[in-house]
């Protein structure tokens, strides 16, 4: 019984399985070798409910075998694995990593590239882990995810109730957008928060700095002036095209974690309370400076390299079917939009009504031959099939952080649907308590992962 007397898990091994590339196309014999990790230096096999843990893969980090033993994707199942001595898994989704059916090329990726492919890539997985390792049918399964891989968990479970008991979906976006403000409006907010170090006047400074951007925008001598101060580079007179002033100031003149923001974070500038405590130090700058100056010397600051602000170098990046980068894009395009805007009149704190969607769709346009009646009609297409805000499966708990901006496309309300929790974990980001545990952590994260761990207790005790 050596496996029951392991206190902590061991590394996961790495094996592969055959899939076909076409899931639903009986006719195509074609496969692909699927990448997978498995650890089951906890398990109580003899025990037929210690339950079976699948981490699932998405487009994050790539899977490597500290999945199953502490890692950015599903730290919260490895910790609950230790206290059911369960059988962990974390499986590779198709395309990324070493998991790929075909090469990058657009036609290739019509075809095969979807949620619903990796979600029935899934079920087989199931199928083929139950017969390989003699699972019994009674052995439940439980799914773990973390944004995308959050969605395709539900997505998942929901399609295939009957090998999947039970899901942990942490900031899972299952709302397909076109245009996205509520990303940049939460980032703002996380700006004002003070559980993070947050706080009105350090929000202003950033609203109002790029107030000032705006109205230098709009002259000549004005784009000339922020090119010099934040150090823009790619070609002379940058500013002057539209599509690169989006890319430049629709998000920010400078990086504002709010996604990533992590309160333990040793570097520079590298989460919310460094960026405002740096904007509100008027000891460096005087108390008179504006919110462009603090803005300015931010950008500075961070990196004292020039910022390259080229719409069409990222075209380019995107057309070549060597680079992994345009594998999600391409979902963005086919599934899930996600772009990140800020129109004119909303809370976002960036520099508002340029075209950031435009950047996007033209993007969908040259790399994916995609245009944007196709894009919002795919969108439309994924909400109807995956459910959106009104997504419904018994035994699905979903967990948001209140600073990630993902959260604005994610379940936050109550479905009214049975064994269907929400949680909203005060000043976390995203998908934080999938993290390896650490001390900095913060009692809301551990909260969090206590709460997952309850539910899912309770889910299992239905089972006994």
């Amino acid at each position: 019984m050596l496996n029951q007397m392991q206190d902590k898990p061991t590394a996961g091994s790495s094996k592969t399985i055959q899939q076909p590339i076409d899931q639903f196309n009986s006719n195509s014999t074609g496969t692909f070798t699927q990448r997978y990790f498995m650890n089951d230096s906890m398990w109580n096999k003899s025990d037929p409910l210690a339950p079976v843990l699948l981490c699932v893969g998405g487009e994050g980090p790539p899977l490597d075998a500290s999945v199953l033993v502490d890692s950015v994707h599903c730290s919260d199942m490895v910790q609950y694995s230790q206290q059911k001595h369960a059988l962990t898994f974390a499986l590779e989704h198709r395309y990324y990593g070493s998991s790929l059916p075909t090469d990058f090329s657009t036609p290739n990726l019509k075809k095969y590239l979807s949620t619903e492919q990796a979600a029935a890539d899934i079920r087989q997985f199931i199928i083929q882990m139950k017969k390989e390792h003699a699972i019994p049918d009674s052995t439940p399964w439980i799914t773990f995810g973390g944004s995308y891989p959050g969605m395709l968990a539900a997505i998942s479970h929901r399609g295939n109730s009957d090998l999947i008991y039970a899901t942990v979906a942490s900031s899972a976006p299952l709302l397909a957008v076109v245009e996205f403000p509520g990303y940049n409006e939460v980032t703002g907010e996380a700006y004002k928060n003070a559980l993070v170090g947050g706080s009105d006047t350090c929000f202003n400074y950033i609203s109002k700095g790029h107030a000032a951007v705006q109205s230098l925008l709009e002259t000549y001598d004005g784009r000339r002036q922020l090119e010099r101060d934040f150090r823009v580079c790619g070609q002379a007179g940058a500013l002057e095209n539209m599509q690169n002033q989006a890319m430049f100031a629709s998000d920010g003149v400078a990086y504002f974690p709010a996604q990533s923001n992590d309160p333990s974070c040793a570097t520079s500038l590298c989460n919310i309370a460094k960026v405002c405590a740096f904007l509100l130090d008027d000891d460096a700058r005087g108390s008179a400076a504006e919110g462009y100056a603090r803005l300015r010397d931010l950008s500075v600051e961070q990196s004292s390299s020039c910022k390259l602000v080229s719409h069409d170098a990222l075209v380019a990046a995107y057309m070549s079917t060597a680079s992994p980068s345009r594998i999600w894009m391409f979902q963005t395009c086919s599934e899930w939009g996600f772009y990140m805007t800020c129109p004119a009149g909303s809370t976002c704190p960036f520099v508002q009504g340029l075209p950031a969607l435009d950047n996007s769709l033209d993007i969908c346009l040259k790399a994916f031959d995609i245009d944007e009646a196709a894009v919002r009609a795919n969108i439309a297409k994924a909400n109807t099939r995956y459910g959106g805000l009104n997504f419904k499966c018994e035994r699905v708990f979903f967990m948001n952080g209140e600073v990630d901006p993902w959260r604005a496309s994610s379940v936050q309300v109550d479905t009214g649907f049975p064994n269907e929790p929400i949680h909203l974990s005060p000043g976390t980001s995203h998908h934080f308590w999938t993290h390896k545990p650490l001390p900095g952590d913060g009692k809301y994260v551990e909260e969090s992962r206590a709460l997952i761990y309850e539910q899912l207790d309770a889910w299992m005790a239905l089972l006994a």
